[in-house]
């Protein structure tokens, strides 16, 4: 069984659990990338504003349980297996000049 195959059941199971985690299911997405080596999969969910706090949970506890069962189910095919949960903000990187002020 290859790592794609099994990379697209896992991106549709997670889909179906966060569609019925949330209030508005049609919004939920999933979208998935595998890796070079085709042994890494980084599923990244996405959903309507007001519906994130519901795939993440009181202190990460849903999210932490999602990642339990992917990674069950990518271990049982030798893959890996990342979530990553967009909660809409945009992240940056720290420029030069602050990461050099943190690390002082």
């Amino acid at each position: 069984m290859n790592g794609n195959g099994t990379g697209e059941r896992i991106r549709d199971l997670l889909h179906g659990l966060v569609a019925e985690l949330v209030d508005n299911p049609a919004e939920a997405e999933v979208h998935s990338v595998i890796g070079s080596g085709g042994r890494t999969v980084v599923l990244t969910v996405t959903t309507a504003r007001g519906d994130i706090g519901k795939v993440i949970g009181k202190r990460g506890k849903t999210a932490e349980a999602l990642r339990y069962l992917l990674e069950a189910m990518a271990a049982r095919h030798k893959i890996k297996v990342v979530l990553e949960i967009d909660d809409g903000r945009e992240r940056r990187r720290p420029r030069k000049s602050e990461a050099a002020t943190d690390s002082a």
